[in-house]
C-alpha cells in the first residue's frame, strides 16, 4: 500500500474553493447524517472546515473524512496522470480552468468506480512492492461478474486462513490492452506499546493492504505487485483456475522466466542504444558467489559496466552469479533527455513497469535478450 504524504488541511481546502465552492458542502451532505450539518453549510473558509472537524462527536467520521482528504491529495501532487487515465476510461469531460483538486474532488463525488480505478493506478505507480510478471496465456481473457465474485470469494478465505481477516474486496478494471485487478484487503495484526498518561497502553490493528494484478493481453503475462511471496503465487493460482480457466498453468515450467542476465555475462548486450535511447548504464549490481557459504556482495562502481566485463565476471564465470542489475537508460523525449533508472532481478521481477517510457526500454531489452517475452 502506498505510504500517505503530509495533508496540508488549509493547502488543501483552499485549492478545493478556488476550483469550485460548491465541492465541499456536497460532500459533507453525502456522507454526514440529517441534523449533523448547519442547513445551510456555506463552507468557504479553512476555519469553518477546522471548526466542523474539532466539533465532530463521531472519531470515525473524522478519520474517514481526513482519510478521504489524503488520498485525493496524494493523486494530485504524486500522481496527476492518474485523472487523466480516468477522465479518458470514463469519458468524463474536464472543467475549464479546473484545478486538479477540484477535478478529482468532482470525481470522487460524482464518478466513484472512476476514482477507484484512479487510486488502482496510483497504488501501481507509488508502493514500494517491486512488480513480478509471469507467463500465463490466454487466447481471450474476459472477466464476467460470477467470475470476479468468485475470485474474491476464493482470496477471502485464502487470507482468512493466513490469519490476515476475512474481509477482502476486488476492484476490476477493463482496457483494450490490459485488465487491472486491485485486491483491498487485511493483513497481519501488529501490536504498538504508547503512553496513555503515565500507563503504557497496548493495542492491536489490522492494517490495509491494496495488491494490484494487471493482466496484459498481447504478451499473455501476469504483473503482480504485492509484498509476499505466498500472497503472489496464492493470486497465479486463483487466477489460473478462474479466470483462465486452465489451472495447470500455474506449475508451467516456462511460468516465471521473463528476465535473464546472460547477455551481460557473455558480453552479447548493446549498451549504446538506438534512435530514442542515449545511453545505457548498469549503476548497481548483486553478485552471488559460489560455494558453501553462498556470499552475496552489493557492488558499485565508476565504471560498474567495465567491472562486470573484466574485473569480475570475465575472469570468474564459474564462482560468481550476478543475480540483479540496476540499470540506468537516458531517453530522449520531445527534444529533452530524461533518465530512468529501474532494477532487474531475474527471473522475474522488476520495478521497470511503474516507469516512464517502460514500452521502450522493454523492447530494447528484448531486442538484446534480457526480457525473454
Amino acid at each position: 500500500m502506498p505510504i500517505h504524504r503530509s495533508l496540508s488541511l488549509r493547502k488543501f481546502i483552499t485549492a478545493l474553493n478556488d476550483s469550485d465552492t460548491t465541492l465541499l458542502p456536497r460532500y459533507f451532505r453525502r456522507i454526514m447524517a440529517e441534523g449533523q450539518i448547519p442547513s445551510q453549510f456555506p463552507i468557504i473558509h479553512y476555519s469553518d472546515m477546522r471548526h466542523l472537524l474539532d466539533t465532530l462527536d463521531d472519531e470515525l467520521v473524522r478519520e474517514m473524512v481526513l482519510e478521504d482528504f489524503r488520498r485525493i491529495n496524494d493523486i494530485c501532487e504524486q500522481k496527476a496522470s492518474t485523472l487523466t487515465w480516468a477522465s479518458k476510461l470514463f469519458q468524463i469531460q474536464p472543467s475549464p480552468n479546473e484545478a486538479l483538486q477540484g477535478l478529482a474532488m468532482r470525481i470522487f463525488l460524482d464518478y466513484p468506480e472512476a476514482f477507484e480505478y484512479a487510486w488502482t493506478r496510483y497504488c501501481i505507480y507509488t508502493s514500494s512492492s517491486k512488480i513480478s510478471r509471469h507467463n500465463l496465456p490466454c487466447q481471450c481473457l474476459r472477466i464476467k461478474p460470477e467470475t470476479l465474485a468468485a475470485f474474491e470469494k476464493e482470496l477471502q478465505s485464502y487470507f482468512a486462513l493466513s490469519c490476515a481477516g476475512e474481509v477482502c474486496h476486488v476492484y476490476h478494471y477493463d482496457e483494450d490492452g490490459h485488465v487491472i485487478l486491485r485486491v483491498e484487503r487485511g493483513s497481519y495484526l501488529r501490536t504498538v506499546a504508547h503512553w496513555e498518561g503515565r500507563k503504557v497502553k497496548v493495542e492491536s490493528f489490522r492494517p490495509a493492504s491494496e495488491d494490484v494484478l494487471i493482466y496484459e493481453r498481447e504478451n499473455g503475462q501476469l504483473c503482480i505487485q504485492t509484498a509476499y511471496p505466498t500472497d503472489m503465487e496464492q493470486y497465479i493460482r486463483s487466477f489460473t483456475k478462474i479466470f483462465i480457466g486452465n489451472p495447470s498453468l500455474a506449475d508451467h515450467p516456462d511460468r516465471d522466466k521473463v528476465y535473464v542476465l546472460d547477455p551481460i555475462l557473455t558480453h552479447k548486450f548493446n549498451w549504446t542504444g538506438n534512435e530514442f535511447i542515449k545511453s545505457v548504464v548498469p549503476v548497481e549490481a548483486k553478485l552471488k558467489f559460489k560455494g558453501a557459504t553462498e556470499v552475496v556482495m552489493d557492488i558499485r562502481s565508476k565504471d560498474l559496466r567495465q567491472t562486470l566485463e573484466h574485473d569480475f565476471i570475465h575472469a570468474n564465470l564459474f564462482i560468481v552469479e550476478l543475480f540483479d542489475l540496476t540499470f540506468r537508460f537516458t531517453i530522449e523525449s520531445r527534444g529533452k533527455e530524461e533518465k530512468v533508472t529501474f532494477e532487474i532481478a531475474p527471473p522475474f521481477t522488476t520495478d521497470l513497469a511503474k516507469k516512464k517510457h517502460a514500452e521502450i526500454i522493454s523492447a530494447y531489452l528484448r531486442e538484446n535478450g534480457v526480457q525473454i517475452k
